[in-house]
């Protein structure tokens, strides 16, 4: 998501429509929140939304345990 803001904004500012910027950072902030809030819950019960789906205790919990640490990164 970042990348695609800053190739944007280099493509602003090389167009010399510096008025853009702003609108192109604050979309960027809005679709990252949009993406990073749903992905954060899907990861908080992702051990949870496994047993929903009958999957193997064992396998949803190592799952679980995984996505504990990687739902930060989201």
């Amino acid at each position: 998501m970042l990348t695609s803001v800053s190739v944007s904004v280099a493509h602003a500012r090389g167009s010399n429509a510096d008025e853009r910027v702003p609108s192109i950072y604050w979309t960027g902030f809005a679709l990252s929140l949009l993406l990073a809030v749903p992905a954060f819950a899907l990861l908080s019960y992702a051990e949870a939304i496994l047993l929903a789906f009958h999957k193997p205790a064992l396998l949803a919990k190592n799952v679980g345990k995984y996505c504990a640490v990687l739902h930060w990164a989201a």
